[in-house]
């Protein structure tokens, strides 16, 4: 510390074009100005309180740093640019010269609300500036360790007020220090990359943006996913697939959306997931049992789609969106708009997709391989002072040519999804807090053979609920959480082929979880839970119980050196097709025959996943053993059904096992270059040591990605440029099982440019991608169209282009001004 009173000069801010939340503090400290970090000191709590309220983990480094505040909208900076002082106390600060923080504010048209680290620097403010109107002033209590009076847990409190503020856009005002908010960042979104399985589970949660897909390829949503390490598409043609999570896929994945179970039949080879990505931010994925949570179907993982933010406090905001494919002269046009005015916020998306027959790598056609795809979503939130409430409502009408010889009389399907959800959060005094959220779906199925009278009809709905109520932290180092979760479901035909009974399904379970943080590097979790079904039909009637566990620890080794560790056990109940199943299934070309003896399945899984981060570098290894009891399977045989191939559901204990790893290669003082890679590996084996059939090949993902930022010439117009090359490379996959056929290895090759730029006032955002560049022909393992002979497809050119409108503040009167 500085025995003398000497001039210091602050840090230029921390800020990009999106801050909405500035955070000033006074001066730097010496210990700060001795690093050239914000809040260098290893006892400032700043960093730790900032991991904690936008729900992400302390990143290592200062660059990761600077990125959690930017990806999250908010800013840094200093009242002081210049001043006196003997040390780093804030009463010794002498002979300010201020920053220019009303031309901050003129740059930063986002801004809604500035937050005070400390009273030193709201009275620094105060003295040389003026509170601007539209813009709430929040005083905080410091995170300097010299504040030792309040605790790191009601500093994490106080601090949520700026998410507060920023939500619900008050008129200019001050909220007092001791105030105690009734949010937390999980309700009130600030961070964009928000997670909302990630604080529930040691298990490691990777995060997919969907509203930014300038590298991800693909027709179908499931497709998308694969660009994720460990994730796989079983496809039917173009349009329709099913992720595959470490060879899991179906009824073993469980599906969140809008908040709600998504149930839409998902036991056929031909059925997708029966969502759109228009409307969702990003979806989160948990690769290995996750039953604690998630109950039955949660066996393999869950994907869980988080819904699009609304717009900023009082304003209105828009996109319009086309997209389109060379390879199936397919179109695709989406809509956006947003609302937020006080407590109130509205947003609604729709969307229209068609596609043509996709060709293959030979350029030919695949007939009747044709689908249509169109979607509505809109959701209504409010903000009060003690519940934050959402009803939302989404419909998706699809339809999907099977693929045919002929395409006169060729079959096709046609299904339409209706979700009506509500979120509610209700905040105690006592610091706890209740979650409720209630869906219901209903699914219609419908397949027609030849002609416009279906064959098959089928309707699910699914009545579900999920109920957790978080106790309040107790000692400062434990945390529980109780839940229940059910379902009610009904399956009804209304078709001249029934493939499954009519029938009727209910589940209840009920769970606790509770966290111990022994200190901030590390953290234990550990939950029990207890399940019930019931399937009741006319011809069988059945009870299902199940106990499940969980327990891992987050872990940090070294410097930049992390673990995570986890073994839990899963559970999935029989399915009705699985059990009932008598008869053609339309599209797979066989005659599937039900097992009425068919025991759950029972998953035990040991997850462990190692990451190291440094400025440069990012490397992760994350491998993985699944033993599953009782392995539900379709085993094929020499019979033949109505002209068909028999296959019979059977179960034998089986083990999957294998893991990902990658890394990010991201150079300073080259900030624009990113290099990435990736392996996955699944192999599955039965308990003789047989195979296991359609198990996902081995996999390798590299990427280089260029990040440019334009210099002040070209600014006015050309506002953000990137570039990437992607090679995606498939081994053979030879481990197969009885009557299936080996796949070869194949090479992809894609490459594509993004860039944002300004047409007078108006933004516009450009992608351009070329998929499989070089026209290679093959087929992917998990195609269900690979035993017809049929390839996959062969290069597409994708253009895409965005406009973005409004983002303009709303006036009292409630009436916008768009330029």
């Amino acid at each position: 510390m500085d025995t003398f009173e000497t001039l210091k000069t602050s840090f230029s801010p921390i800020s990009n074009s999106d801050t909405t939340i500035l955070i000033l503090g006074s001066l730097p400290g010496d210990k700060s100005l001795e690093l050239g970090e914000y809040y260098g000191h290893p006892s400032n709590r700043f960093w730790k309180v900032m991991a904690h309220i936008t729900e992400d983990e302390l990143p290592l480094t200062y660059a990761d740093k600077k990125q959690l505040l930017l990806q999250s909208n908010i800013g840094v900076w200093d009242v002081a640019h210049q001043a006196k002082r003997k040390g780093s106390l804030d009463s010794d600060i002498k002979d300010v010269v201020p920053n220019d923080l009303d031309s901050f504010v003129a740059n930063h048209k986002h801004l809604k609300v500035v937050g005070f680290n400390g009273k030193k620097a709201e009275a620094l403010f105060d003295r040389y500036f003026t509170r601007k109107p539209g813009i709430n002033y929040i005083s905080l209590p410091s995170t300097s360790p010299a504040n030792a009076g309040i605790s790191f847990g009601g500093l994490c409190e106080v601090w949520r007020q700026m998410a507060i503020a920023l939500l619900l856009c008050v008129m200019p005002c001050t909220l007092p220090a001791q105030s105690h908010a009734h949010y937390d960042l999980e309700e009130v979104v600030v961070a964009g990359s928000r997670s909302k399985l990630e604080d529930k589970s040691v298990a490691n949660v990777t995060k997919l943006n969907l509203s930014n897909s300038a590298e991800i390829s693909g027709l179908s949503l499931s497709q998308k996913l694969t660009g994720v390490a460990g994730i796989s598409n079983f496809s039917t043609g173009a349009g329709i697939g099913k992720p595959v999570i470490r060879g899991l896929s179906g009824n073993r994945i469980a599906v969140f959306a809008q908040g709600t179970r998504i149930e839409n039949q998902q036991w056929g080879d031909e059925h997708g997931l029966g969502l759109d990505e228009n409307g969702y931010e990003q979806v989160e994925i948990i690769k290995g049992p996750a039953s604690l949570l998630y109950g039955s179907d949660a066996l393999g993982g869950v994907l869980y789609f988080s819904d699009a933010l609304y717009a900023k406090g009082n304003s209105l905001e828009g996109t319009l969106g086309s997209e389109y494919n060379s390879n199936t002269n397919g179109w695709r046009n989406t809509g956006a708009f947003k609302l937020s005015k006080n407590r109130f916020h509205w947003n609604a998306f729709g969307g229209y997709t068609t596609h043509e027959d996709y060709r293959d790598g030979n350029h030919d056609a695949v007939p009747n391989s044709r689908f249509h795809t169109g979607d509505f979503k809109t959701s209504l939130g409010y903000t009060g002072e003690k519940i934050i409430s959402a009803l939302k409502y989404s419909v998706l009408s699809e339809k999907y040519g099977l693929v045919a010889p002929d395409e006169e009389g060729a079959p096709y399907q046609k299904l339409t999804t209706h979700i009506v959800s509500s979120e509610n959060t209700l905040f105690f005094d006592n610091a706890s807090k209740l979650k409720l959220n209630v869906g219901y779906v209903f699914n219609n199925r419908k397949e027609f053979e030849d002609g416009d009278i279906a064959a098959l009809d089928m309707n699910l709905g699914t009545f579900s609920y999920d109920a957790k109520w978080y106790l309040p932290k107790w000692n400062e180092r434990w945390t529980f959480t109780l839940g229940t979760q059910g379902m009610h479901q009904t399956n009804a035909n209304k078709g001249e082929e029934m493939l499954i009974p009519d029938a009727t399904t209910a589940d209840i379970g009920v769970f606790g979880v509770s966290e111990y943080y022994y200190t901030e590097k590390s953290h234990w979790q550990i939950g029990l839970r207890f399940d019930g079904r019931n399937i009741d039909s006319e011809e069988f009637t059945e009870n299902y119980t199940a106990f499940n566990f969980s327990t891992g620890i987050v872990q940090s080794l070294a410097h930049n050196l992390s673990l995570r560790a986890n073994l839990s056990s899963g559970y999935r109940t029989p399915n009705m097709f699985e059990l009932l199943s008598d008869g053609v299934h339309e599209g797979t070309n066989r005659y599937e025959i039900g097992n009425r003896a068919l025991k759950t399945e029972n998953s035990y899984q040991i997850d462990v996943s190692l990451d190291f981060k440094n400025e440069h570098v990012e490397l992760f290894l994350n491998p993985y053993f699944n033993y599953i009891r009782h392995y539900i399977y379709l085993q094929p045989s020499d019979e033949i059904l109505e002209e068909q191939p028999v296959y019979y559901y059977s179960q034998a204990d089986a083990c999957l096992y294998g893991g990902e790893a990658g890394f990010h290669f991201h150079p300073h003082p080259l900030d624009w270059l990113h290099v990435e890679g990736s392996y996955s590996n699944t192999f599955g084996e039965k308990a003789d040591r047989q195979d296991l059939p359609l198990m996902p090949a081995q996999k390798l993902s590299a990427t280089v990605r260029a990040n440019f930022s334009p210099n002040n010439a070209t600014r006015k117009i050309l506002r953000k440029f990137s570039a990437y090359l992607q090679e995606q490379y498939s081994f053979a996959q030879n481990r197969i099982a009885e009557y299936e056929t080996a796949t070869p290895a194949y090479n992809l090759v894609n490459a594509g440019l993004a860039f944002e730029f300004q047409c007078g006032k108006q933004k516009i955002k450009f992608n351009a991608a070329v998929n499989n560049i070089f026209n290679t022909v093959y087929y992917d393992h998990l195609s269900r169209y690979k035993q017809e002979g049929i390839y996959d497809r062969g290069r597409n050119l994708n253009l895409k282009v965005s406009v973005p409108f409004g983002g303009v503040p709303m006036t009292k009167s409630g009436v916008t001004h768009l330029e």
